[in-house]
């Protein structure tokens, strides 16, 4: 470990103690996993985000992604976050997600990229960033590739949470 990356990760712990929100847990999925989670959560709009440490749109976007998730999180849309970053990079994905304010699991891709890929939505070429979201019903509603701004997210988010609204 370099001397930046350490410095980086006291500095994480350091702010992880002091806090009163938990750090983000970071956990492996698969394809199979995948589909369990959605499958559990039936009944929510669930918004599943594809992102990397190393992609500047996702990192560009990630401020504006969290805002909008805060302001739709009460009308019980659930945050998939999932992070296409390879297990080595795994300490940059917990350091940006805690600099982000995540304090709930996200994921680290772990499975074929394929595979995983057909799992969300054979449309989606495997491009990052990626947001798929899944009617209370299960079915896919809206998917994008590119980089959003406040403004898509909430677009978006509304026409679904609207389609449902009761």
């Amino acid at each position: 470990m370099n001397l930046r990356r350490g410095l980086l990760l006291l500095l994480l712990l350091a702010l992880t103690v002091s806090s009163s929100k938990p750090a983000p847990r970071l956990e492996p999925i698969t394809a199979e996993q995948m589909k369990d989670l959605l499958r559990q959560n039936r009944g929510h709009v669930v918004w599943v985000h594809v992102w990397a440490t190393w992609c500047a749109p996702c990192r560009e976007e990630f401020p504006a992604l969290m805002r909008v998730y805060r302001k739709v999180a009460r009308r019980g849309v659930r945050l998939v976050l999932i992070s296409a970053d390879f297990d080595n990079l795994r300490e940059d994905v917990e350091i940006f997600l805690a600099q982000q304010g995540v304090d709930f699991v996200t994921y680290l891709q772990h499975d074929e990229d394929t595979k995983f890929v057909n799992t969300l939505s054979d449309k989606w070429s495997g491009a990052i960033p990626a947001n798929f979201i899944f009617g209370p019903d299960g079915r896919l509603r809206e998917f994008w590739e590119g980089e959003s701004d406040e403004a898509r997210f909430l677009d978006a988010l509304e026409r679904v949470l609207r389609r449902w609204k009761g």
